[in-house]
């Protein structure tokens, strides 16, 4: 169960990473 945490946890960042990479990406092409 730790470890299915600490995957959750890793999947949240990555996710917080792609939202970012994504709305910069956006805000630079406009």
């Amino acid at each position: 169960m730790q470890t299915f945490f600490g995957m959750g946890n890793l999947a949240r960042k990555c996710v917080l990473a792609l939202k970012a990479i994504f709305v910069t990406v956006f805000f630079e092409s406009s």
